[in-house]
């Protein structure tokens, strides 16, 4: 009955872990089962039930896939070895390897070291416990995935195949080491070299004669019916290789097919590599997943990112530009095939979603805007499903094309640039690891002539893959040996790599340049070309090369210069279906060239520059090229407008005086031309009249509906506006008012760049000196508003340097964050946590948290490691403003930041620095103690950590901690302290065994536990147990206040021995069950030990308790109270009469009772005997001769024990042989025996 019951149980689990579509769940039912083996329940005695506990975490693993698999797996692993280690029966050690297996299996990154080094323990243990071992490595090699990180045990299993298959009764586990052994060869060539040099399958064959047979039998057959394998495969390669590529092999949706497709994939390129790797290019170019993964929006990327239960657009959802990136614009998707890719998309799906509106009913009490979001998470949902599928699939055709290269390398030598293309393609990581050491085998026997396509890496947009292609580039024994030959594509792709945008990429080219050996020559076709490549880090740095080659070759600019135009108007004139579209990535290449090549420019490149951008470029139809070609403009007049203001402004002013022949275009261009005036205005005497003029027309161009016009005119007004610094009310007045009033969003925005670049222009204090914030905050309705106080945000934070500014610049940022808190924080807050952290900065943070109040939550992990770093900090002012903001920080969170706020602190105190442990136990007891929240349920985790770090190995953070967990347990009402007893004995333990580390031998006592007043805060959790608890936690209470007596010091004990023995006395004195009596006696005897002299007052009481104790019913009672008595007569100065009541006691008493009294005698003969009076000791002498005829053997032996004890503390020499020559003479035998065994003793 119990057996069907437990599997019921266990079928129930299983169900509820199967149909769990929540992570919390899983990991709450872990949580439960854990408790119940940890004890909460009671110790679990019997291995049957540990087992049935153990084979419901194995139940938990069929839990449903998600991506809280990997930390869950992580952590229940860690458990499942801790629980074996400290195991000791064999059937309970098979369960958990069964569980471990359940689990690792599900997920990789459950294999850690510890869990290797684990393994290769086990596999060293006895029969039963290595084939357990072996069973868990057979189950979790069923996923993929898990193999080679299992590599290191290669060594260790092929020992075991040798010892399986060489002694037959290890036959078994020899078996299963193979099979794991050749799991591992087969994903890993240093594995199978390895197993041919230990000649595994020699040895097999001699022990195991009929694996050859087999396959011998299998030829002969085949051959027989007239089929030659390797002839068959050479002849009909295409069609196999289309079958083993189809549903029935790679496409398989079963692992094991797909499996077996790689591993025949792998042998075909070894005998058909021609046919094979066509079929597989071709299945490769037509792979629907492959079109689908390049369809993929920013946002399906975003979405598949985003956690499961969080809307994409709940992340991050506000970034403010920086100053230094105004003149920038993120690029503009455009591409038409790829906007008609997602709007059919959208299409097949906007039915499903419509048939879902239709058929779902609004669930009672949920708002529109709930049913909005749910609707919104499941299509969501949906695409995030189907991002991962993209990525699993393409992920398995690249593991099978990498299996492929390393089947045949000769063969891919020649075919590396198709294989680069394809890991460029495939911009799933997943096989890195396998894809980068292939590609650098690839690269070793490609000749100079290949090096040129083997670059073809560099112009992939993810930077794994730029950097693999180089890295492999360098295993070319021409690039190795510094043997290249002058090429004008190998020096192009690589001085491309040279000007990556990213470091590490350029890094690296830069080393492959210096092996290059030559210059790169006049020819830029190549870079040209790259300024039009799909991909933006490409012409980023085909731009960044164009510059850095005209400033080597300065003679070429102008040519340079003319092919850009002539490109330009190659691109502008590109017919198509979207004529604002068509050929703009060429067009913003040329923009990012000018731009880049503005340094290298002279005097009299100007005019042609400045032409073509005002004929052709400020007209261009698409706004991102129209934006870039404006900041190339910009960019060239700060570089030289200083020097040219008579060449340039004439080139300006022609154009804004003509009159317009198209309407349209001239007012593109205009806009244009005005921010280049405005630009070159900044180089004019302030009182220079046509400073005013420009600054009219800037103003006149906020009203230009495009962003990055407006944002260019604001910077632009900036240097200009001190002109007007006698009209500045009037200024600020008019953009105030076109923000508020204006009908037009364009408009509004316009006015909120012009401000900001007005406030720039006059200093931090304008915002103060005409109540822009105030004013800002009733236009925060519109997000022109909004654009207005973003725009102002950066200039705040850069006064926050000026120590003049700071102040002004404070204010107004709390202003603005007491409006407009979620959206401003996530810009502001990095800035000010830049460590070192200043102290201006700690102020900030401090003053900000007061106005932001619960907006810090979500932040807490930016700005606690950098208080807590500060608040160590070796400047005293630093130290203190940091400090002060973390007590800000701290108190203005709410009850939904608690979690992350501990979480934060928790991760401090086990930081290797001192001085951030030490901060933030000092958070974690000012946050306890001021805190007006209740946390009495967070308590126990804080009491538990601080109690460890009472053992920290820094003497200064251990006081800290100690102030600290005074304050958490103060903060907790005394009703509550009890519950917390048995964390409270685990946390002392934990810190025991960390100071017995750390002082290896002698008496360990726990640091914290030395300081003075020491034991006030832990006191009060036992003291309330013993008073007022139930039998058992009474029981619980006095035995941890015996281990803590026993670690802490006599001096800091000495102040706590009054307090604690009392309430002691007076719980042993009642009618409790015998457990808390014997709890009770074993802390008083360590309290007698520990606390000496300071027992003083409480003599007389505990020698009555322990005699009174003596004649108790229960045998450990009594000999507890003997021990303790005898223990106690060493503190006493009146033995004599104790010992005239023990004899007195003795003579009425039963068998049992006169055990302990003459056990109770000898301990005080032994403690305290040189005290004992002469007539006291004849009345023990004529006890012990009529005990030494007593006819109880228990009874002779005590007090053969008391005279041995006697003779060596108070006998004289005579009194001594008098004695033994009465008893040698006894006719009695067992009289004899006695006295025989006195003198023995």
């Amino acid at each position: 009955m119990d057996e069907d019951r437990r599997l019921g149980a266990l079928s129930m689990v299983r169900c509820l872990s199967e149909k769990s579509s929540n992570p919390d769940t899983i990991e709450a039912m872990f949580a439960s089962v854990k408790a119940v083996i940890g004890g909460s329940e009671g110790r679990l005695q019997s291995p049957h039930q540990r087992i049935g506990m153990l084979t419901a975490v194995q139940e938990l693993a069929t839990a449903p896939e998600g991506k809280y698999i990997g930390s869950l797996s992580r952590t229940v692993c860690s458990f499942l070895i801790a629980c074996y280690k400290d195991e000791g029966n064999e059937d309970v050690k098979l369960s958990i390897l069964s569980a471990l297996a359940s689990w690792v299996s599900r997920s990789s990154d459950a294999v850690q070291p510890n869990f290797v080094s684990f393994i290769a323990a086990g596999l060293k243990e006895k029969e039963a416990l290595r084939r357990g071992h072996l069973r868990c490595l057979r189950i979790i090699c069923r996923n993929p995935d898990t193999i080679s990180q299992i590599s290191d045990l290669l060594s260790p299993l092929i020992q075991l195949v040798k010892t399986g298959f060489t002694k037959a009764v290890q036959r078994l586990d020899g078996m299963y080491a193979l099979l794991i052994v050749s799991k591992i060869a087969a994903c890993d060539i240093k594995a199978e070299d390895t197993m041919v040099k230990e000649k595994l399958w020699t040895l097999i064959s001699q022990h195991e004669p009929s694996l050859v047979q087999i396959n011998m039998r299998l030829q002969k057959c085949l051959k027989t019916c007239g089929l030659d394998v390797a002839t068959f495969l050479s002849t009909n390669g295409q069609s196999v290789c289309k079958r083993l590529l189809g549903p029935m092999g790679l496409m398989s949706p079963r692992t094991s097919e797909q499996q077996a497709a790689v591993y025949a994939l792998s042998t075909m390129m070894s005998l058909a590599p021609e046919d094979t790797f066509t079929v597989f290019k071709m299945h490769m170019q037509e792979l629907p997943d492959r079109l689908s993964h390049d369809m993929l929006s920013m946002t399906d990327i975003k979405i598949f990112q985003t956690p499961e239960g969080m809307l994409s657009s709940e992340q991050g959802v506000y970034v403010a530009e920086t100053i230094g990136a105004k003149h920038t614009k993120p690029e503009t998707i455009s591409n038409q095939s790829l906007k008609k890719g997602l709007a059919s998309r959208d299409a097949a799906n906007s039915g499903r979603r419509d048939n879902t509106k239709l058929t779902k009913k609004a669930d009672k009490g949920k708002t529109p805007k709930e049913e909005a979001r749910e609707l919104m998470l499941k299509e969501e949902a949906s695409i995030r499903e189907k991002v991962h599928m993209i990525q699993k699939n393409l992920s398995l055709v690249l593991h099978a094309l990498g299996e492929m290269g390393l089947a045949n390398p000769v063969f891919c030598h020649s075919q590396l640039p198709s294989l680069v293309l394809y890991h460029v393609l495939g911009v799933v990581p997943a096989y890195q690891a396998s894809i980068g050491p292939a590609l650098n085998e690839l690269c070793l026997g490609l000749q100079a002539d290949d090096v040129a396509n083997a670059l073809y890496g560099v112009y992939s947009k993810d930077v794994h893959v730029r950097m693999a292609c180089l890295n492999a580039v360098k295993c070319i024994p021409a690039v190795s040996k510094y043997s290249l030959p002058q090429n004008v594509d190998i020096a192009t792709n690589i001085w491309i790599a040279v000007h990556d945008p990213e470091k590490s990429v350029a890094e690296t080219a830069d080393d492959i340049w210096a092996r290059y050996g030559y210059d790169l020559g006049t020819d830029y076709s190549g870079i040209f070309k790259a300024l039009s490549h799909i991909n933006l880090n490409v012409r980023l740095a085909a731009a960044e090369a164009l510059a850095a080659a005209l400033h080597e070759s300065p003679t070429s600019i102008q040519l340079s210069l003319s092919t850009l135009f002539s490109l330009y108007i190659r691109d502008a004139t590109t017919s198509g279906e979207d004529v604002i579209h068509a050929g703009w990535i060429g067009r913003q290449g040329i923009a990012l060239a000018l731009q880049s090549a503005a340094d290298v420019l002279t005097t009299k490149d100007l005019p042609a520059v400045m032409t073509f951008l005002i004929s052709r470029a400020l007209a261009d139809p698409n706004p991102d090229v129209r934006g870039r070609m404006i900041n190339a403009g910009i960019m060239i007049i700060d570089k030289h407008g200083k020097e040219n203001v008579s060449l340039l402004f004439p080139i300006f002013e022609n154009y804004l005086n003509k009159k317009a022949s198209d309407e349209e275009a001239y007012d593109l261009v205009r806009e244009g031309v005005v921010i280049f005036t405005g630009a070159l205005a900044k180089h004019l005497a302030k009182d220079d009249p046509k400073v005013l003029t420009v600054v009219e027309k800037l103003l006149e161009v906020l009203d230009t509906p495009s962003e990055s016009v407006q944002r260019a005119v604001s910077t632009c007004l900036s240097p200009l506006v001190q002109s007007k610094k006698e009209d500045s009310p009037a200024l600020f007045s008019r953009l105030l008012d076109k923000l508020m009033k204006s009908d037009k969003y364009g408009e509004r925005r316009g006015a909120a760049f012009g401000l900001a670049g007005v406030v720039m222009g006059f200093g931090i204090s304008s915002l103060k000196q005409y109540g822009l914030v105030v004013t800002l905050q009733e236009a925060l309705i519109d997000s022109a508003g909004l654009q207005a106080m973003d725009e102002i945000i950066p200039t705040l934070l850069e006064a926050l340097e000026d120590d003049e500014m700071s102040n002004t610049a404070l204010d107004g940022l709390k202003q603005i964050i007491s409006v407009r808190t979620a959206a401003v924080l996530p810009h502001i807050l990095p800035k000010l946590v830049h460590l070192p952290l200043s102290a201006l900065n700690a102020h900030a943070i401090g003053a900000l948290a007061e106005v932001a109040g619960a907006g810090f939550n979500t932040h807490l992990g930016t700005i606690l490691p950098a208080l807590l770093s500060a608040m160590g900090d070796e400047n005293k002012e630093v130290q203190e403003l940091a400090q002060e903001a973390a007590q800000r920080v701290v108190l203005v969170i709410d009850e939904e930041g608690v979690e992350t706020l501990l979480s934060e602190l928790l991760k401090g105190v086990s930081d290797s620095q001192a001085s951030i442990r030490r901060s933030s136990s000092y958070l974690i007891g000012y946050f306890f103690k001021s805190s007006k929240l209740y946390l009495v349920d967070e308590a126990p985790n804080m009491i538990s950590t601080l109690i460890v770090m009472l053992s920290d190995s820094d003497s200064t953070t251990v006081a800290v901690s100690w102030e600290a967990l005074a304050r958490v347990i103060g903060s907790v009402p005394k009703e509550v302290l009890p519950s917390y007893i048995k964390l409270v004995r685990d946390a002392v333990s934990t810190a025991r065994d960390k100071e017995r580390r750390k002082r290896k031998g002698g008496y360990v006592v726990i640091s914290g536990l030395c300081l003075p007043k020491s034991l006030k805060p832990l006191l009060p959790v036992f003291l309330q147990g013993l008073i007022s608890g139930s039998a058992e936690l009474r029981e619980q209470a006095a035995l941890g206040l015996g281990e803590l007596i026993e670690v802490t010091s006599e001096e800091a004990l000495k102040e706590f021995v009054i307090p604690i023995t009392g309430p002691l006395i007076r719980i042993i004195g009642d009618r409790f069950p015998w457990q808390v009596k014997s709890a009770i006696l074993a802390t008083l005897i360590i309290l007698i030990q520990r606390g000496g002299m300071a027992l003083k007052p409480f003599l007389p009481q505990l020698q009555t308790t322990f005699v009174k104790c003596l004649q108790d019913s229960t045998r450990t009672i009594r000999s507890s109270a003997a021990l303790a008595l005898g223990k106690l007569s060493a503190l006493s100065t009146r033995i004599d009469p104790l010992v005239g009541d023990l004899t007195t006691s003795f003579v009425a008493a039963d068998s049992g009772v006169r055990e302990a009294i003459l056990s109770a005698m000898r301990g005080v003969i032994k403690h305290a005997g040189k005290s004992i009076g002469p007539a006291v000791r004849i009345r023990i002498f004529d006890l012990i001769k009529e005990l030494m005829h007593n006819d109880d053997d228990q009874v002779r032996i005590f007090a053969t024990s008391m005279l041995g004890v006697l003779s060596q503390r108070v006998v004289h020499l005579r009194c001594f042989m008098n004695i033994m020559f009465v008893y040698t003479k006894d006719d009695v035998h067992h009289h004899r025996r006695c006295t025989f065994t006195y003198l023995k003793r």
